[in-house]
């Protein structure tokens, strides 16, 4: 959803209400990132089951913070020509529904459609999110 010049770091900043933007730890050393664990459940997984949030939690690492720090060089020859679809989750903590909103009113898409469901919804909701992207798709 950004827009060329933009980079994720900087949307963050504007989500005071995002649960990883409370919680992320930063290594300047390693350039890497993470959530703080007692973060996982409530930013992450809020509507997952205890398997799914134990195997996520199992998975995951610090991430390399230069993609989000780095601004976007985006062309509409190339980017501008790909029709673009939102899918957005409206009990998401990480990346809050008003974020989500307040990006795409910023860089408008083809269609919007809505899930309630957390910021993983591929794990709490698969089925309902797969038959979203095939609606997408147009394969349904």
């Amino acid at each position: 959803m950004l827009r060329h010049g933009e980079r994720v770091t900087d949307f963050f900043r504007q989500d005071k209400a995002s649960l990883v933007a409370r919680h992320i730890h930063v290594s300047r050393s390693t350039l890497t990132d993470h959530l703080a664990p007692e973060a996982y459940r409530p930013a992450l997984y809020a509507d997952c089951s205890d398997a799914d949030v134990a195997l996520a939690q199992a998975l995951l690492t610090p991430e390399p913070s230069l993609p989000a720090l780095t601004r976007l060089a985006l062309t509409a020859p190339r980017y501008g020509s790909v029709p673009r679809h939102y899918i957005e989750l409206t009990q998401d903590r990480a990346v809050t529904i008003e974020l989500q909103r307040k990006m795409i009113a910023a860089s408008p898409c083809a269609t919007v459609s809505s899930i309630e469901a957390s910021h993983s919804a591929y794990f709490s909701q698969p089925q309902r999110l797969a038959d979203t992207v095939h609606q997408i798709a147009g394969f349904r």
